[in-house]
């Protein structure tokens, strides 16, 4: 037997030197494979997947060769592959390339990735360019001045001269970059090389130097800012193609955060004013999108006085796509300037308050109670408040939703007096609105607007809504209404929702034939049961909990026994013995697993609660003996 043994202990051991023989071996074939070499090899593969698997690790790849065969190899690899027709594997490349600095050796190599970056900013694929031309700023923005001026301008002269006009795009993406990294003589140089470009006989190259004004004119002085780009973007405002005076707002966006305030009026907005009645209904929608940003930019006075009136048309064009644009942002306009805004902003919402077409009164819908804000209180009891009111009777459903779900917000910024008098007609008119959406927003503002106008006026006019929410014949509505019991319980006391909601409540579950209706009695017990008084629990609502587990359907019977175990841990251990325990232990024969599930959770709850009553009675008793000692020792 000993001898068996040490024969098992013999070859155990054997077999251990094997693996780890074998594992040794493997690693050292691994070590011994090229990472290059295996690169090639994936390369070679027909199935584009493979290959582009392939180009996504040579991050991996360069990192496992070191820097020097990254440059001596790698790249020049990846250049003899670029010539291959496949454009994804090739955008793969050039996104990578942005962050190869480190892996080529550093800053002082970095100008090795310009001759693969130059030759994809060539191609003729957008994504590649696009690609090549973010890598290229990035590991332009790495290289030394000398670099820069050695090995970068010569690629910016010939991307600029090369025939095919997509190199030609792509200069225009490393211009503002590049200028903003070489002394004033090429910066003079890299001024012709844009007037250039913008001059271009072909328009995509035109549009590409339009679109790179802003980023230029961040990196350049004033004075050429003047002198150079200003006629320019004039002279794009001014084009016959609406694709290209589209990119005047954001030329004239960036050129205003270098320009002092003095020409923002004089120089700056003249441009803008042109645009507010371009025949091209983008242009102006690309002028109202911006319209924002404009007045941070140009300041608060500018924006006053001279961006309001544009921004007053742009709510009164003809085309419905600017006026939605325009009612989207009339919050954050009004917010720049405050009351300034009314004058200008308050005839065009007026006109998109009734705007023929529906999407625009959404969109006003959801941003009009905001505005009360900017506006002040005066304005908006004056000028809004009937505009909301009449949005209320708004024949599309979604706009009166909208208005009624922020009730709270227009209770809380025109107070409690004004909500009262003005807005609760149009919270009762909508309370029996035909779209169940908008019910159902009534009833979840009810208790927030409740709050607002006091518990009288609360009790007279919207605890009808709540009450009448729990009858309704869609889910949602019981629900909230539910729901909105607890937080009036919240608002206004426990004793109070038990003497107004909890009866009417409870009354459901005996009115109704329809099951689903007396299953809101138990949605209620299960919002309340943790805040209201265990007299109340077991007078009121034990006794539909109870009725519910012996009813026909077996949604109201499982309902129940979820309704006994929210009610237990607020009962004591005498009425949960006497009347919960043995309901749910006949529930246990019940045939359907639900009931049988929720009944035993139940019962389970019972337990831990007859358990904790134990406990605190033996510690109690425990106290008390030890008290009774010491004053027997004293």
């Amino acid at each position: 037997m000993s001898q068996d043994n040490n024969n098992n202990n013999s070859n155990n051991t054997n077999n251990a030197s094997k693996d780890g023989n074998g594992a040794a071996a493997a690693a050292a074939l691994a070590s011994s494979v090229d990472p290059l070499d295996l690169l090639k090899a994936e390369l070679k593969e027909d199935e584009y997947e493979v290959i582009i698997r392939a180009m996504e690790k040579i991050s991996i790849v360069a990192s496992a060769l070191g820097a020097e065969r990254t440059r001596n190899e790698l790249l020049p690899y990846l250049m003899e592959a670029g010539d291959e027709d496949n454009d994804e594997a090739q955008a793969v490349v050039a996104r990578q390339l942005g962050s190869f600095v480190p892996l080529v050796g550093g800053p002082a190599h970095a100008h090795v990735l310009l001759p693969l970056l130059e030759f994809q900013a060539g191609l003729e694929e957008t994504v590649v360019r696009q690609a090549a031309v973010t890598s290229l700023n990035t590991v332009i923005a790495q290289m030394p001045a000398k670099d820069v001026k050695e090995r970068v301008m010569p690629v910016v002269r010939r991307l600029a001269g090369n025939d095919f006009f997509c190199a030609r795009v792509s200069v225009c993406g490393v211009l503002a970059t590049v200028y903003g990294l070489v002394d004033s003589a090429l910066q003079d140089e890299l001024r012709e090389v844009f007037a250039g470009v913008c001059a271009d006989s072909t328009p995509m190259v035109r549009k590409a130097a339009y679109e790179a004004v802003g980023a230029l004119a961040l990196n350049m002085h004033n004075d050429h800012i003047e002198a150079h780009l200003l006629p320019l973007v004039k002279r794009i405002s001014q084009d016959d193609m609406d694709s290209v005076r589209f990119f005047t707002v954001r030329a004239v966006l960036q050129i205003a955060k270098k320009l002092p305030p003095k020409d923002h009026t004089t120089v700056l907005v003249p441009l803008l004013e042109g645009l507010h009645d371009d025949e091209s209904w983008r242009v102006r929608q690309e002028l109202t999108k911006n319209i924002v940003e404009l007045c941070e930019v140009m300041g608060r006075d500018v924006a006053a006085t001279k961006l309001m009136p544009l921004y007053g048309k742009l709510l009164k064009d003809v085309e419905p796509q600017v006026r939605i644009q325009a009612a989207k942002l009339v919050t954050k306009v009004s917010n720049q300037v405050g009351a300034a805004s009314i004058e200008h902003v308050a005839p065009g919402i007026e006109e998109l308050a009734q705007d023929p077409h529906e999407k625009v009164r959404i969109t006003l819908s959801l941003e009009i109670v905001a505005l009360c804000k900017p506006f002040g209180k005066d304005a908006s009891v004056k000028i809004l408040v009937p505009l909301i009111d009449s949005m209320l009777k708004d024949e599309q459903y979604e706009v009166r939703n909208n208005i009624v779900a922020r009730m709270d917000e227009l209770a809380e910024l025109l107070g409690s007096d004004a909500a009262a008098n003005l807005l609760l007609p149009s919270i009762l008119d909508s309370a029996t609105d035909a779209k169940w959406r908008v019910r159902m927003e009534v009833v979840k503002q009810c208790a927030l607007v409740g709050k607002l106008v006091g518990l009288a006026l609360f009790e007279k006019k919207m605890l009808p809504i709540v009450v009448s929410g729990l009858s309704d014949h869609v889910f949602a509505i019981r629900d909230a209404s539910a729901k909105a019991v607890r937080q009036i319980s919240d608002a206004f006391g426990t004793e109070f929702c038990a003497d107004k909601l909890l009866p009417p409540a409870m009354d459901v579950f005996d009115k109704s034939t329809n099951y689903l209706h007396r299953m809101t009695a138990l949605l209620v017990i299960n919002e309340v049961a943790e805040v209201m008084a265990p007299d109340v629990i077991q007078k009121v609502m034990l006794p539909i909990a109870l009725r519910a587990c012996g009813d026909e359907v077996v949604n109201v019977r499982f309902g129940g026994a979820k309704s006994l175990n929210k009610l237990i841990p607020r009962l004591g251990a005498d009425v949960i013995a006497s009347d919960i325990k043995p309901a749910l232990e006949k529930l246990q024969g019940d045939p359907d697993p639900d009931v049988q599930y929720y009944s035993a959770t139940a019962l389970r709850a019972c337990e831990s609660s007859s358990s904790s009553s134990a406990s605190s009675g033996a510690a109690a008793a425990s106290s008390s003996s030890s008290g009774g000692g010491a004053v027997a020792s004293q």
